[in-house]
C-alpha cells in the first residue's frame, strides 16, 4: 500500500550551481533570462513548486552570486572543491539537508526551463509511489530535476565522481520510476553561448504568445 504524503516526508531541493562554466566562456549563474538572471529564474521556479527546504550549492565566483540571490528564502552552502566536478556539489548539498528530510529533489542551474509545474509532477509521482528514484524523461531521455529517497544518503555521499548518481540509478532498477513529461525542458541543457541564445530566443518566443 503506498505510503501517504505526511510519511513520505519532507522534500528538500538543492540546486547545482557551482561549476565554472568553462564552455560558456560566461558565468551562466548569472546570464539575463527574461526579466531575472538564470539563476534567480531557477530558484523562483522551485520556491512555487511544493519542495519543503531549498539549498544552493556555490563554488566559482561564488562571492558574487551569492550577491544576487542573499534575499532569497534559501540555504546557500559553498563547495571548495567545485572544480572536482558535479558529483562534489551533490555530495556538499546533501551534506546539508536536514537529517528530517526524506528525499532530495536535485535540480541544476543550466535548466531554467524548468517550471514549478514540472518539479511538482516528479514531487506528486515520488509521494505516489514507493519507488525510490523519479526520474523525468522527454522522449526516451532521461533528465534533471531528479528525485533521490535519503534511505541512499550514505550511497550518495560516497559516490564515484566519473559515475555521480547514474551509479546509484543503475544499481537500482527496481527501485527507480521514470515519469513521462510533454516538455524538453528537463533535457534542455545550457552548456554553451549557443545554448543560451536558443533557450533565450524560446522564452522571448514564449512571452509574445
Amino acid at each position: 500500500m503506498p505510503l501517504n504524503e505526511v510519511e513520505r516526508g519532507m522534500i528538500s531541493a538543492v540546486l547545482l550551481a557551482a561549476g565554472e562554466s568553462r564552455r560558456m566562456g560566461r558565468l551562466k549563474q548569472l546570464l539575463p533570462f527574461g526579466p531575472k538572471t538564470v539563476i534567480e529564474t531557477c530558484l523562483d521556479a522551485l520556491l512555487a513548486s511544493r519542495v519543503d527546504d531549498i539549498i544552493v550549492v556555490l563554488g566559482h565566483r561564488y562571492q558574487e552570486i551569492q550577491s544576487h540571490i542573499e534575499h532569497f528564502p534559501v540555504r546557500i552552502v559553498i563547495n571548495q572543491h567545485y572544480s572536482q566536478g558535479m558529483s562534489s556539489s551533490v555530495i556538499r548539498g546533501v551534506r546539508a539537508i536536514p537529517s528530517a528530510a526524506r528525499a532530495a529533489l536535485i535540480a541544476v542551474v543550466d535548466q531554467p526551463l524548468v517550471t514549478a509545474d514540472i518539479i511538482d509532477r516528479l514531487i506528486d509521482a515520488y509521494r505516489k509511489s514507493e519507488k525510490k528514484i523519479v526520474i523525468p524523461v522527454y522522449r526516451g531521455r532521461g533528465g534533471h530535476p531528479i528525485i533521490i529517497d535519503l534511505s541512499f544518503r550514505q550511497k550518495i555521499l560516497t559516490i564515484d565522481p566519473e559515475r555521480g548518481l547514474r551509479q546509484i540509478v543503475y544499481s537500482h532498477p527496481q527501485d527507480v520510476l521514470r515519469v513521462d513529461v510533454e516538455t524538453d525542458a528537463v533535457i534542455q541543457n545550457m552548456n554553451t553561448w549557443a545554448d543560451y541564445q536558443r533557450l533565450l530566443q524560446r522564452i522571448s518566443s514564449s512571452m509574445k504568445e
